[in-house]
């Protein structure tokens, strides 16, 4: 949590990754008078929603309870899975100034008849599935490797040794993870119902179904624009928090 004040703004972090790398974004975005706040998604720290089914209405309830802990709510940020949920946060409420998704992973955005769609959606599912298998015959590390190095733009191998074996440790959860994410479905209904001005910002550096998400969804949302952030990839909200703020910032300012 940085800052005071009545304007709350909310970060949600990516899988994988907890809320603690937000710190240089919220530190670029810190105004008088505004409050940031970046929880922990469940599961992540000490995080645990108990009475949730399923995982992503798990980090919904998290991300409502968020956006209810006091002050205005002004804007609400997700990056990645974080993108998810705060899209489906997002949806009924007319108090949000902005809604600013980074990458986020919405694979109900994709278009079941669009050949590339399809084959795109279908590379990301064959990672994942890597995954479950690799857990499950007690060796998710090749899989878990190519899975972060596709997304994150760094060799598993230049990690530090502690990232890679926290990763390792999380490759259960991960893989029930990435699977929920990927498997969240939407009904056609639900796209209209996110009425808050929203601003899906994606990089020139990250996989072409990053760009994919990015555009499907400014197609889908009645009140919604892609913007591609030259130079940076998946996980710019950590490593280029000043590009990310500058972008952010734009989209609350219009």
């Amino acid at each position: 949590e940085w800052g005071d004040g009545e304007d709350l703004v909310v970060l949600l972090h990516a899988l994988a990754a907890g809320p603690w790398g937000f710190g240089p974004l919220a530190e670029r975005l810190l105004r008088p008078g505004r409050r940031i706040v970046a929880p922990a998604l469940h599961g992540y720290g000490g995080t645990r929603v108990a009475s949730a089914e399923h995982p992503v209405q798990a980090h919904l309830a998290v991300a409502r309870w968020a956006l209810r802990s006091g002050g205005r709510p002004t804007l609400l940020f997700g990056h990645s899975m974080g993108g998810l949920t705060a899209l489906l946060a997002a949806a009924g409420r007319d108090d949000l100034a902005a809604l600013v998704l980074f990458e986020p992973i919405v694979h109900a955005s994709l278009d079941r008849d669009d050949p590339e769609d399809r084959s795109l959606g279908s590379l990301e599912r064959g990672m994942i599935r890597r995954i479950r298998e690799g857990v499950d015959r007690g060796d998710p590390e090749p899989a878990l490797a190519a899975f972060i190095e596709a997304w994150n733009e760094a060799r598993w191998d230049a990690l530090p040794p502690k990232l890679r074996e926290r990763l390792l440790a999380e490759a259960e959860r991960l893989a029930v993870e990435t699977a929920t994410v990927a498997d969240y479905t939407l009904p056609a209904e639900f796209w209209p119902t996110v009425r808050v001005p929203t601003t899906v910002l994606y990089g020139d550096r990250s996989m072409a179904l990053a760009a994919r998400f990015a555009q499907r969804l400014a197609e889908r949302l009645p009140t919604a624009r892609a913007r591609c952030l030259p130079g940076l990839g998946h996980m710019a909200p950590a490593l280029a928090a000043g590009a990310v703020a500058a972008a952010v910032e734009e989209a609350l300012a219009a």
